[in-house]
């Protein structure tokens, strides 16, 4: 499988994680708001296979508009990611890295299982998303 197009999300959220876009929390996040981010980075991802992209796109950071600065373009790199994974199944219960407000979930597409995860910033805004070969 390529990878190219995989990494192609993949890389707005490694820069996010630098360090660059989203800080550290210092204080561990409230159950509550752990089942907020699950609840809305599942969204995310069902917004994105239903080809709803104008939703997601409203939800970008400006770093993530600087790197996929229309809906247009979030639309192709998600076919393009389809094109290799085929269409999103299912989504495992989500689990929120603590120290960074970012969502993993084991996602199962129709070629095989990937991690796929959205990375919150200031003000819940997305500052990366990702889907990635499982265990990458």
């Amino acid at each position: 499988m390529n990878r190219g197009t995989l990494c192609a999300l993949a890389l707005v959220a490694n820069l996010s994680l630098s360090g660059r876009t989203v800080q550290a929390q210092t204080e561990p996040l409230s159950s509550a708001d752990t089942a907020r981010l699950i609840k809305r980075a599942h969204q995310v991802f069902d917004s994105l296979e239903a080809g709803r992209f104008a939703p997601v796109f409203a939800l970008f950071s400006e770093q993530m508009v600087a790197a996929v600065p229309t809906t247009e373009k979030l639309a192709e790199l998600w076919a393009g990611i389809i094109a290799q994974t085929g269409a999103l199944k299912s989504l495992e219960q989500g689990e929120v890295t603590q120290g960074f407000r970012a969502v993993a979930f084991r996602a199962t597409f129709e070629n095989g299982t990937f991690t796929a995860v959205v990375v919150y910033g200031p003000g819940d805004t997305i500052a990366g998303l990702a889907v990635r070969p499982a265990g990458a």
